[in-house]
């Protein structure tokens, strides 16, 4: 049996990068969400121009101005997407200021396209012998990507089967095999304590995979947590004291006074953590217990990623093992670049090599 090959990474110039998006201009996806849409397109137009904007500005397209939705506009563009042929049942991935706009003024995004005279495709009704014939299905044909390709059939996996994993047991599909390299390794690692799981242990029960990987690499799990920058987390530590509110509030007010950062403290001092969930709740109720103020939790975007990557650069902060001191900004990064390094290169920031 024939095995597919795995699409080559892009590699972008400048020259493909203009390329690119002047074909999504023309086919008249969306420039706003191109994060989401196309990461690569949009990591690769920061690296070559700086930020998303600066690509716009350089190839003379205007980015959109904020558009007030009204029932009429609405129609207009969904009138405007069926003549240049652009889908219309997949528009919450193209163009969701649109999709939402749609559902907002009309009640659903089905009664958008009949109030344009346009029929709606009737929606798929699951079973779990439906969903398995149709994943194996998408997987004959597409591979595994589901949820960017079939967003319905992939929330419908989720609410029969809990999970994709046992849908594909279901289904008698095999999990494709993981290609470990030291690199991925690390990172799999520090995603684990960005996440909050424990770290001390390999978890050869839920991970196997990992587990191996680190010893076959690293030659143990610890050499491998420590070339991932979290030996600190997997060092022995003192008997496990006993916790009060007093406690709490004591220890909490010593790390304040010394200079200790508040946030990430359950990736830190797990005990602690633990303690002051358990007295008070919530750590930032225990914060408050010991008269300091929570810290306001950040609202992340590609921008505001790239913005606190370029100030943690010029304050002369390290750009390596971010996930040991701000886990915030590590997950985030991850989640919009996929890897800590293609944020670094996006930001352009490029004499870091891994997180």
């Amino acid at each position: 049996m024939a095995t597919k090959r795995t699409p080559h990474r892009r590699k972008w110039t400048r020259a493909t990068v203009v390329a690119a998006i002047r074909s999504r201009h023309q086919q008249g996806l969306s420039m706003t969400c191109v994060w989401r849409d196309d990461r690569s397109l949009y990591t690769a137009a920061a690296r070559h121009f700086g930020t998303w904007t600066g690509a716009l500005a350089a190839l003379g397209i205007r980015r959109p101005s904020k558009v007030t939705w009204t029932k009429q506009r609405v129609m207009e563009a969904i009138q405007a997407r069926q003549r240049r042929g652009l889908s219309l049942t997949h528009v919450f991935q193209q163009d969701s200021k649109l999709y939402d706009a749609g559902k907002r003024r009309f009640g659903s995004w089905q009664r958008a396209l009949e109030a344009c005279g346009i029929e709606a495709k009737s929606r798929r009704r699951w079973t779990k012998a439906r969903i398995v014939d149709e994943l194996r299905t998408a997987y004959r044909s597409a591979g595994s990507d589901l949820r960017t390709r079939d967003r319905a059939l992939a929330n419908a996996v989720w609410k029969y089967f809990g999970g994709l994993e046992k849908a594909r047991h279901a289904a008698g599909i095999e999990r494709p095999p993981l290609k470990w390299s030291r690199r991925r390794v690390v990172e799999a690692i520090q995603d684990r304590h960005v996440r909050g799981r424990s770290i001390k242990h390999a978890d050869w029960k839920n991970d196997r995979s990992l587990a191996c990987a680190a010893t076959r690499y690293f030659g143990s799990w610890y050499d491998a947590v420590r070339a991932a920058g979290l030996a600190h987390a997997v060092e022995q530590s003192e008997p496990r004291p006993k916790w009060n509110k007093e406690k709490v509030i004591h220890a909490i007010q010593a790390r304040h006074k010394a200079g200790l950062p508040l946030t990430g403290v359950r990736n830190r001092d797990a005990s602690l953590f633990d303690a002051a969930v358990t007295h008070f709740g919530c750590w930032g109720k225990a914060l408050v217990a010991a008269g300091l103020k929570p810290a306001r939790r950040r609202s992340w975007n590609p921008h505001r990623v790239l913005a606190e990557i370029r100030a943690r650069r010029r304050q002369g902060l390290p750009i390596r093992n971010v996930c040991t001191c701000d886990a915030g900004l590590a997950l985030a990064a991850r989640r919009y670049f996929g890897t800590w390094q293609a944020a670094l290169d996006a930001a352009g920031v490029t004499d870091g090599k891994g997180q």
